[in-house]
């Protein structure tokens, strides 16, 4: 089956980006990891700053190799799947089933549908208290006789 250009390069980009975005965190965590053990390169007498930006380079030169790799290895292994709508060549084809068909496809062709919205005309209302705020230090409304920190208070 042959996929067209433009739903290809969609494919490739969706893949791309997946890719990127998977080895970009690992590469943060590792770049991380570098940072806190590059200290002790001091003792080795060396120029910590220095072995940092060449292992940093080295770093990043590999993980843009793997995302290339991955990219490819990705895009050669999948599949992409279409809905095609097929049209019944048979000679006695009926009247009812190329009605149906024109229906299928004005469906598809109108694309996905979209979710209906929320109705946002009415504003929200502010929430008032019937009874006035309990501070921290003061007793508890309970009647327990402790304070409402100590008591009711306690998981708030």
């Amino acid at each position: 089956m042959e996929v067209g250009t433009e739903h290809m390069r969609e494919a490739e980009r969706m893949v791309l980006l997946r890719v990127v975005d998977n080895r970009w965190m690992d590469h943060i965590d590792a770049m991380d990891q570098l940072k806190s053990g590059i200290g002790l390169r001091g003792i080795g007498q060396q120029d910590p700053a220095v072995a940092y930006a060449q292992e940093g380079f080295a770093m990043f030169e590999e993980l843009v190799a793997d995302i290339r790799e991955e990219t490819v290895k990705f895009c050669y292994n999948m599949t992409v799947t279409t809905n095609v709508v097929r049209r019944n060549v048979v000679s006695g084809a009926s009247k009812a089933s190329k009605e149906e068909y024109r229906d299928d496809t004005r469906a598809l062709s109108n694309g996905p549908q979209a979710a209906p919205k929320a109705d946002k005309t009415g504003k929200q209302e502010t929430v008032r208290r019937d009874a006035p705020k309990v501070g921290r230090n003061d007793p508890c409304p309970c009647g327990s006789g402790n304070k409402y920190k100590n008591c009711c208070g306690k998981n708030a």
